[in-house]
């Protein structure tokens, strides 16, 4: 990976960090100003659990576009927010304004399986594609896939399963999983234990409580005993994992933990200090990623916005530069759901492109190290073809009708 920025890169940033007024004049945008603006609908989710994940998705989508001059490809740009709950029918409802009444010409958020699935047939009435983002907690089935409907996810069940087979080659074949009635209801428990699996080894699973204020570590330490673990595998997202990782650290194990890339979103965990815990994480994107294109975004995003850019913002800023390519093919003659079927970027998390068959982004997995704050490999991920999952889908699907972080 490219450590070093050149020096025409650093005056580009600074460009574009003294605001984005030249940019609005430019002559591209005034010819821009000439054709139709292109209409994108963004259904943000209202969530108690992750409060800021649409503030930060659509921070990452105008951040693009400024950087853009307020224009893709030479067409003007109108977003259109709409808030939702937590439900599909919460989302369908809103899905459906932004379709029949503000005649949007794409819609971007992240839905669940259940709303994309009743969404699919108004979708393919309007002839508007669908760009699903989110934490890719779920598989994408066979029948779920339709011409109008495109994922961008940040693989977190891919991301289970080469963490799962990592551990089973590099710790040892014996492995727990620590995890909550609520992080247990998506595919991503059954990737991890697929892929510990895969090379030969075995994994118990034990839930804990869900709440972290009420949760006791004496039964979790009794199950782990009778284990005998070589490694722990913590799939709780954000606070939760936090409270477990302190608890254990506390408790003197000596196992090596390691976890799923949402359990480090929180500030209590991610804040600086001695006692920071080592856990080693599978993830598709950390701030943290060396390579020229991600320290340009997370520069302009603390720059633009004063914080500290999440998985989410960086979601919204890569499905702008998606799209970007997306309207240049479209003005060239391709419809826009051939344009997105073939999409493929450079952006902060390396070389992304859409897999035409599954219509999902391929993207690199990385094993991502929270005391060094360094990527120590890169990890292979698997697609919904492996055998292990294609019998995952030769079943009912279970778990939660919300999608992962929506509670």
């Amino acid at each position: 990976m490219k450590k070093q920025s050149s020096p025409g890169r650093r005056r580009f940033l600074q460009t574009l960090m003294a605001g984005t007024a030249a940019a609005l004049s430019a002559p591209g945008l005034a010819r821009a100003h000439a054709r139709r603006p292109f209409r994108i609908g963004l259904l943000l989710p209202r969530t108690s659990l992750c409060p800021q994940l649409g503030e930060n998705l659509m921070r990452g989508v105008r951040l693009q576009l400024e950087m853009q001059g307020g224009s893709l490809a030479e067409r003007p740009i109108d977003l259109v927010p709409e808030e939702f709950g937590t439900t599909p029918g919460q989302a369908v409802t809103k899905a459906s304004r932004l379709l029949e009444l503000q005649r949007v010409d794409l819609l971007i958020g992240p839905l669940s399986s259940a709303a994309v699935e009743r969404l699919a047939p108004l979708l393919q009435s309007h002839r508007v594609p669908l760009l699903v983002t989110g934490p890719g907690a779920n598989t994408v089935r066979p029948e779920e896939r339709t011409p109008t409907i495109f994922h961008n996810t940040l693989h977190h069940w891919q991301g289970n399963f080469a963490l799962g087979a990592w551990a089973a080659r590099h710790l040892g074949l014996n492995g727990a999983m620590l995890t909550s009635i609520y992080d247990s209801g998506f595919d991503h428990l059954y990737a991890f234990e697929a892929g510990v699996l895969s090379v030969g080894g075995r994994v118990e699973t034990i839930v804990t409580d869900a709440t972290p204020g009420e949760h006791r570590l004496t039964e979790t330490l009794d199950a782990l005993q009778a284990a005998k673990p070589e490694f722990i595998h913590l799939l709780h997202s954000d606070l939760l994992a936090t409270h477990l990782v302190r608890q254990l650290q506390a408790s003197g194990t000596s196992v090596p933990v390691i976890g799923s890339d949402l359990a480090i979103t929180s500030r209590e965990f991610t804040s600086r200090g001695p006692t920071l815990p080592d856990l080693k994480v599978a993830t598709s994107w950390t701030p943290h990623l060396p390579t020229i294109a991600n320290r340009d975004f997370v520069q302009l995003y603390r720059h633009r916005y004063r914080s500290d850019p999440d998985a989410f913002a960086m979601l919204g800023y890569e499905s702008t530069q998606l799209l970007e390519q997306a309207l240049q093919h479209v003005a060239g003659g391709s419809s826009l759901q051939q344009a997105l079927a073939t999409v493929s970027v450079e952006g902060p998390r390396g070389k992304v492109r859409m897999g035409a068959e599954q219509q999902s982004i391929q993207a690199p997995l990385y094993l991502f190290d929270t005391v060094s704050e360094r990527v120590l490999t890169e990890l292979t991920p698997v697609t919904e073809e492996h055998e292990a999952i294609r019998q995952l889908h030769a079943g009912p699907r279970t778990g939660w009708l919300t999608d992962y972080l929506r509670v």
